[in-house]
């Protein structure tokens, strides 16, 4: 590793580099951390991220005007944090002329986020179409329109917010998600409301276009058409009359009721969505800090397993003893 060093080091002249034995001492001044081209920091960063791997480094000091410093020995004691950050700032200044603004997993929810909203805000067309074209004037269609798309939203960006709160590290702030995620399901009523009124419409007016195209529609209109007859005259009761004469009008409207499977349906589906929002998250890929506090944890857990285990089994050699 030594002459390894050394030869990345000589790769450039003005360095400088003296050797004692088994002891490397090299400083790399200001002025000439400047001029350092490619390939030596890449043979010379490589080197000494090896060396701090094996455990060489015994410490490095920092210097304004000297840039930064290092010993390495054969057998040095482990490799100090800051060691390892000061050469990644000096790789990533001199060798990584742009650093990416996004990376993988930013990427990823960026994607899941925006088909989640599309798919929303596809089925909130639907509803606030059927809202628009089912009310008298066109003022309470823009007006019921707007409710069911601005509930939609709403419920989204709740859900999306307790997604948020949950992950939260404050307590009180993760304890305030259960109020947001009512809120959020209060505004999802307007929307169930609304989208399974129109999936019920429509599979009606598709069961009706069915229905006119055979001879029943023709039946029924010959029915109906005994309403201008006198009661001696008719071939029908009454009632049978009036709901053939109802048949041959296609549906504009529907009311939806809890035992339709089209409440169901939309309740299923737009709660999924919302779910979705509110779980449907990339985890960011864990750091450092994060992977030693999982360790320390780690350990910690096994140390007060071990512990009980051994004071539970001095306890009953105790016992033993006494019996």
């Amino acid at each position: 590793m030594q002459c390894f060093v050394s030869h990345a080091l000589s790769l450039y002249s003005p360095l400088n580099l003296s050797q004692q034995g088994r002891l490397a001492h090299f400083v790399l001044t200001a002025d000439e951390l400047q001029p350092l081209h490619d390939r030596l920091c890449l043979v010379a960063l490589e080197a000494l991220r090896s060396a701090l791997q094996q455990r060489q480094f015994v410490f490095v000091h920092a210097k304004p005007d000297r840039g930064f410093g290092a010993l390495t020995h054969r057998h040095g004691i482990a490799a100090i944090q800051p060691l390892d950050k000061l050469l990644y700032g000096v790789y990533t200044g001199f060798m990584v002329k742009e650093q990416p603004t996004m990376k993988t997993h930013q990427v990823q929810q960026l994607a899941i986020t925006a088909s989640l909203w599309a798919l929303i805000l596809s089925v909130e067309s639907k509803s606030a179409l059927f809202a628009y074209q089912t009310q008298a004037t066109s003022v309470e269609g823009v007006q019921f329109a707007a409710i069911t798309l601005l509930g939609a939203i709403l419920a989204a960006l709740g859900f999306t917010v307790v997604g948020q709160m949950k992950a939260d590290e404050r307590p009180q702030i993760r304890r305030s998600a259960w109020a947001v995620r009512l809120i959020a399901v209060t505004f999802l009523c307007f929307p169930v409301f609304f989208f399974g009124s129109s999936v019920k419409l429509h599979n009606a007016q598709v069961a009706w276009d069915a229905y006119h195209a055979s001879p029943a529609y023709t039946a029924d209109v010959a029915l109906a058409g005994q309403q201008s007859l006198s009661i001696s005259d008719r071939t029908a009761e009454a009632y049978e009359i009036t709901e053939a004469a109802a048949r041959t009008v296609r549906p504009t409207n529907a009311n939806l009721s809890p035992f339709d499977g089209e409440f169901w349906f939309a309740l299923i589906l737009l709660g999924i969505l919302n779910f979705a929002a509110e779980k449907f998250r990339v985890p960011t890929p864990i750091t450092t800090e994060e992977r030693q506090a999982l360790m320390f944890k780690e350990r910690g857990r096994k140390a007060a397993e071990t512990r009980k285990r051994r004071k539970a089994a001095g306890q009953a050699r105790k016992n033993l003893k006494v019996v």
